[in-house]
């Protein structure tokens, strides 16, 4: 189960009050100046920055489940309340971890003496959420959430697609602004002054889509080389040939748009499945 704690409350509502405001600012000043059109595409690209937004909150990132056949385990009584098809890990072997041939490439499995439970392919425990996540990317404190194997897509379409209503929100400004300056009478310091909200959207947005522009193509280069911000920045994989998880540019962006496949703990599934 997803566990919020206080800090990713916090975290979310600081993102919110970013996002809303200067689109609240845009709607109320520069959109009536313009074209009351101008507010259909506004409201799609805020409607769809708040939904995924939302989906990265919500949504389990990809937590391991905990050894629960550990001496520290529950009773008997509960493990047999359990559904069947339950995921969890049977480590016989405390303390051991593992070593997978996946495509002639050896990849580690750790054991995690925290989760007390061997990591699969591609995971990492978050100390913050105190959990092993599997396809970890990064823990995020703007979405209060960590960015796993079952909310990237929802995080990667909500930084292109603010980066986007940013851009689109300095854009229809800059227009604006360019339009009063465009008439001579007005055309002075003392008008620019009279529009300061302009001005601040402007600065804002800028600085925004910018910082969520590198963000976005960032993270298209990682997806294009089926790598996560850990294995990147670890240098984990420095080449095609020895990253076994690189399919090519078209299947590695086809992933995005597939539906997330429950979540398999099971190392004979791996050895099987490649």
């Amino acid at each position: 189960m997803r566990k919020i704690v206080l800090i990713d409350c916090l975290g979310i509502l600081g993102t919110l009050v970013l996002l809303l405001t200067p689109c609240i600012i845009f709607a109320i000043f520069i959109i009536p100046q313009l074209s009351i059109f101008l507010a259909i595409p506004t409201f799609v690209f805020l409607g769809i920055s708040l939904l995924t937004l939302g989906l990265v909150f919500i949504l389990d990132p990809g937590y391991i489940p905990l050894n629960l056949h550990s001496q520290n385990s529950l009773q008997e009584e509960a493990l047999q309340s359990l559904p069947e098809e339950y995921p969890f890990v049977q480590s016989t072997h405390f303390g051991q971890d593992r070593v997978l041939d996946l495509d002639g490439v050896s990849v580690e499995c750790k054991y995690c003496f925290t989760c007390q439970s061997i990591r699969p392919p591609r995971t990492f425990h978050c100390s913050n959420c105190e959990r092993c996540i599997y396809g970890h990317d990064h823990h995020c404190p703007w979405t209060g959430n960590c960015i796993g194997y079952r909310n990237y897509k929802y995080f990667f379409l909500f930084v292109i697609n603010t980066s986007i209503l940013a851009w689109f929100v300095f854009i229809c400004t800059i227009v604006k602004l360019v339009k009063i300056l465009s008439d001579p009478q007005d055309a002075n310091i003392t008008t620019i002054g009279n529009h300061l909200e302009s001005i601040l959207i402007i600065l804002y947005t800028f600085l925004m889509g910018s910082s969520l522009g590198y963000l976005a193509g960032y993270h298209c280069y990682l997806v294009s080389q089926n790598l996560t911000t850990h294995e990147q920045i670890r240098g984990k994989y420095s080449s095609r040939l020895e990253n076994p998880f690189n399919q090519g540019l078209y299947k590695n962006f086809r992933v995005l748009c597939q539906r997330v496949d429950p979540l398999v703990v099971n190392f004979d599934y791996w050895n099987q499945k490649r």
